[in-house]
């Protein structure tokens, strides 16, 4: 049996599946692989695991007792699932249109700085990778969409890593985010509060 507290108190575990069942709710899916998934990680049964949501609708562990925190998205038949020790953390899955009309979205996702900075020849991964980022970064914080996209900046480094923060916190002190560009078709982003550490640790499982 894994014990997710001697990982690295950075690292986020990534379930990503397909579902394939097309007779069965989504939601009922979503809450099975949850539920045995994070049974996976500490002695439970499937069924005893309870969950509550805040006052955004952020859905936590409510029992049994556990150290344990997840994210989960989904994007017609790809689900992701991030497990971590991590409180703050936040997953997002999009799958890709290659035909995707940036031009007429952009203005509900950009902060103003990334439209200044947006260069007409940039590709519609490279927005994906953006909106992952923001969509993570929310869900983290625990406020979901009630915080609008464009009040959230996001600057790309190296290897596809990130820092991210409201729009005129010029610090973005703690938040680090990383995206997967093309995994089955989907675009993966990753955010995480780690305010000791300087690089996010993602460890990819696919299957129990």
């Amino acid at each position: 049996m894994p014990v997710l507290i001697e990982a690295p108190a950075a690292a986020v575990d990534l379930w990503h599946l397909e579902l394939t069942d097309r007779s069965t709710d989504l939601r009922a899916q979503h809450d099975e692989h949850l539920r045995r998934i994070l049974s996976y990680y500490q002695d439970v049964t499937p069924s005893a695991w309870a969950f509550e949501k805040d006052r955004y609708g952020k859905p936590w562990i409510a029992g049994p007792k556990t150290n344990l925190h997840f994210s989960v998205s989904h994007s017609a038949n790809h689900l992701l699932l991030g497990v971590s020790l991590i409180n703050e953390f936040g997953v997002d899955i999009e799958l890709t249109k290659e035909d995707l009309d940036i031009d007429e979205i952009k203005l509900e996702v950009f902060s103003s700085r990334e439209l200044q900075d947006w260069n007409r020849d940039r590709s519609a991964i490279d927005f994906y990778a953006t909106w992952v980022i923001k969509e993570s970064y929310l869900k983290a914080k625990g406020v979901g969409l009630h915080q609008s996209p464009q009040s959230v900046s996001v600057r790309f480094g190296l290897e596809s890593r990130c820092t991210i923060g409201d729009s005129g916190d010029d610090e973005m002190a703690g938040w680090h985010g990383l995206v997967s560009k093309e995994i089955g078709g989907a675009t993966i982003g990753v955010v995480a509060y780690l305010p000791f550490e300087s690089a996010l640790r993602v460890n990819w499982r696919h299957r129990l």
